[in-house]
């Protein structure tokens, strides 16, 4: 819906307020699915899962920068829009399939029923959280890459557009190289 909403002409901060909705929906989905992987699936599909999730970013972007590559050739940048609109409801069908598909080979492990029976045990709050966990350790790293992927990686069509006069189409289709020698690394790990 908010990729819809973005052709539609509208003030500037209606259109800000529209994709800072589609971020908050996107946000909203890793904590199900690794909440899924690792406590509903079986382990001899759970290794499959966690590699197709990590394929999902960089395939995502090789994917997005050739679609978008292909909408902004008609000259109007809703194209894009629509084309990612089209492509959400095309996954969101395959994905109602395969979760019918897939249903009766999703359990419940033992060690999710285990830690929901304790529910005696005292939470010291989220520092603490974060320091037994390691989760402290990556948060830096973390936030670089936040950085460099949405601050630098999303300048390089702009980049090649402005400084080495290429068509946006032609930008994005050499941007998409990046990702796509990204999900090379994780078939290598």
């Amino acid at each position: 819906v908010s990729n819809a909403a973005m052709m539609l002409e509208v003030p500037v901060v209606l259109r800000i307020l529209i994709w800072a909705r589609n971020g908050f929906g996107q946000s909203m989905l890793w904590c199900p699915i690794f909440y899924i992987i690792s406590n509903v699936l079986h382990g001899k599909i759970r290794f499959f899962a966690i590699t197709a999730i990590t394929l999902t970013t960089p395939i995502g972007k090789a994917s997005c920068a050739w679609l978008s590559g292909l909408a902004v050739r008609s000259q109007k940048w809703q194209n894009v829009f629509l084309m990612s609109a089209s492509v959400i409801v095309g996954v969101l069908c395959l994905w109602i399939v395969g979760m019918l598909t897939v249903r009766k080979n999703l359990v419940v492990s033992q060690s999710l029923k285990k830690s929901e029976s304790e529910t005696t045990e005292k939470s010291n709050g989220l520092f603490e959280m974060l320091s037994r966990s390691g989760m402290l350790l990556m948060l830096p790293a973390m936030l670089v890459y936040g950085l460099f992927l949405n601050g630098v990686v999303e300048l390089i069509p702009t980049i090649l557009s402005n400084e080495y006069g290429l068509s946006p189409t032609a930008a994005a289709w050499l941007d998409s190289l990046v990702p796509i020698l990204g999900s090379l690394g994780v078939i290598a790990a």
